[in-house]
């Protein structure tokens, strides 16, 4: 991505929005702008851009994103009479027209632009193939959630979190948090086998395949760690004495420092199994002297899911809500959440660690 691209300029936001599948009528045209301005931007930067044209958004979004572009190019003042679109624009958007835009929305390419404080770096780009409906597969991994975009712009903006540590994500669903902790691991350089190492666990195969190929996607700084490893885990053998023992043994191979999960409690059932499986990986002996601590991202849905939450884990475990002061320009920066599902809920992360909180 070109360093001096500028982020906040108002045809950055369409750079987003369009690699983000954000609905046209969510979109600002960027009116202060000339029209040769956002002409080159829209034909160089997006139509294009050679990462855009490898890991395109689907075909029924580009529909309606060009049909909308068109609509206000020609709508412009224009300072020169030779100021036209060009014709490939036109071409593109023609070309789209036979794609049947019936049925449930398609797989599609989301990408994301991330850079983190610690890294004097131009934007690195995240990107994911993703289900665009909530289930598919009968499973919600397969979409992105609003908690992974915060737990991730959390740990970009503290990256010593997870660099040079043995990280375990609960849950990895599409693989978004996993590229990003890679990408950190990567630049801050110790990916030796006693250094960085990241493993991506889940109950569904499926979710784990789609996690596997994001995560490995050549245009992902991901895709060069070393030490990405994927494992089924199923939270409810930490609940069972047989499932308990072999988890354990998982778990002293992973030897977590550094337990990490977004959007995991979305209903009542999951929570005492998750509770378990944290006690679990944050009291595995290991003989590592290294410390052990979670980090879990949580969209509240429902206030009284969250204190059944905190309830349980606090039986074993101190869990600390973090009040964060995270101002300034964002780590992740995305137009995907201004359209997700679970846009207009909180997030909050909570710190997890060893030991039950006090009477």
């Amino acid at each position: 991505m070109d360093d001096q691209l500028d982020e906040d300029s108002q045809c950055f936001s369409l750079l987003l929005g369009y690699s983000s599948l954000v609905p046209p009528s969510k979109l600002s045209w960027p009116s202060e702008v000339s029209f040769s301005q956002v002409h080159s931007f829209l034909l160089n930067r997006i139509l294009l851009d050679p990462h855009l044209t490898s890991y395109p958004p689907s075909e029924r979004y580009q529909q309606s994103f060009w049909k909308w572009v068109i609509k206000n190019v020609e709508a412009m003042d224009r300072s020169d009479e030779d100021d036209e679109l060009d014709e490939r624009i036109y071409n593109h958007h023609l070309s789209l027209l036979s794609h049947d835009s019936s049925g449930p929305p398609p797989q599609s390419y989301v990408t994301s632009y991330w850079k983190g404080p610690a890294f004097q770096l131009s934007l690195r780009t995240a990107t994911l193939l993703e289900s665009r409906t909530t289930i598919e597969g009968g499973t919600t991994g397969l979409r992105t959630w609003k908690a992974s975009y915060a737990l991730s712009s959390f740990l970009l903006k503290r990256p010593g979190l997870v660099a040079g540590k043995h990280v375990l994500e609960l849950g990895c669903g599409t693989g978004l948090l996993g590229i990003i902790v890679a990408g950190i691991q990567q630049f801050a350089g110790d990916v030796s086998a006693d250094g960085s190492q990241l493993w991506l666990t889940d109950i569904s195969d499926l979710v784990l395949e789609r996690s596997s190929n994001n995560v490995q996607l050549p245009c992902n700084t991901s895709s060069i760690h070393p030490n990405v490893r994927y494992a089924s885990l199923n939270w409810s053998d930490a609940l069972e004495k047989e499932g308990a023992a072999s988890l354990t043994s998982l778990l002293e191979t992973i030897n977590p420092d550094m337990i990490l999960g977004a959007d995991l409690v979305f209903d009542p059932s999951l929570v005492s199994p998750l509770a378990a499986v944290l006690s679990l990986a944050l009291s595995v002996k290991t003989g590592s002297s290294r410390s052990k601590e979670a980090f879990i991202a949580l969209t509240i849905r429902n206030e009284q899911t969250l204190a059944y939450f905190l309830e349980v884990v606090g039986e074993k475990l101190h869990c600390e809500e973090l009040h964060l002061d995270d101002a300034g320009s964002s780590t992740i920066l995305t137009g995907a959440m201004e359209s997700d599902l679970d846009n207009s809920q909180d997030v909050k992360i909570f710190k997890i660690t060893k030991g039950s909180r006090p009477p």
